[in-house]
């Protein structure tokens, strides 16, 4: 993040582009992909699954359709979003928590698997650390955890300079990036066993008038290895 600005103008961009693309979830390929490998790792009917960082809610929506039975928790900072999912979801086995991934508000071990998509490059390594280390806290032993990330993201490449501090950040905040090596190390510094690391390809990002070419962009991304096309699907498990 851009140090010293005034985080208002942030909030102001995110709430702008949220109004912006409202009724369309560009996520939603790859939280499709995500549930359904949930699903074939979580075979309890009735498990507590929790979701850091909400975005539109989609997966949690599915992980209820999924487990009708189970307690599927969504926790986020922002409240905008925490309000949208209780507005419009309204399922009986959706819960809602305000809170930071760092400090997780449940006892140990409740839960049996938890999600973090698109979520942890954007946390500072301290930050990272805290939230791994409370995820391996709150889950069962055998517990899941989940996580899709951009895939070895050049984070100076992409970096723009803010017109009110004239810092130079992120444009999406991203403040880590992550391979196969980086995950292994990460596993093994926060005692988790790695089960799985795929690199998947999706367009998380509005095309506009280009929508329809959407199948031959992802085919030739991953015929090209296109770097912005290109996510990094992890699955931990806790020893």
């Amino acid at each position: 993040m851009a140090e010293g600005c005034d985080f208002n103008y942030l909030e102001q961009f995110y709430e702008f582009s949220n109004s912006r693309y409202k009724d369309r979830d560009f996520s939603r390929r790859r939280l499709d992909f995500l549930e359904k490998k949930i699903s074939s790792y979580i075979q309890k009917k009735n498990p507590s699954i929790l979701d850091i960082g909400v975005g539109s809610g989609y997966l949690l929506d599915k992980l209820s359709d999924r487990y009708p039975e189970g307690r599927i928790w969504g926790l986020d900072l922002a409240w905008g979003a925490l309000k949208h999912i209780i507005v419009n979801l309204r399922r009986k086995n959706i819960f809602c928590v305000q809170a930071s991934s760092g400090f997780l508000p449940f006892r140990d071990g409740y839960f049996d698997a938890i999600t973090a998509s698109q979520v942890l490059e954007h946390l500072d390594s301290d930050r990272l650390d805290l939230t791994l280390g409370e995820a391996r806290r709150v889950l069962i032993r055998g517990g899941y955890l989940f996580v899709t990330s951009p895939y070895s993201e050049d984070l100076t490449a992409r970096q723009i300079k803010c017109p009110y501090c004239a810092k130079l950040f992120h444009p999406y905040g991203h403040l880590q990036s992550f391979d196969e090596e980086s995950w292994k190390n990460l596993a093994g510094r926060h005692g988790f066993e790695l089960v799985k690391v795929k690199k998947i390809f999706t367009i998380d990002f509005p095309l506009g008038k280009l929508r329809h070419l959407k199948p031959l962009l992802l085919f030739g991304g991953r015929l090209l290895s296109l770097k912005p096309l290109i996510k990094i699907f992890v699955v931990m498990v806790k020893n």
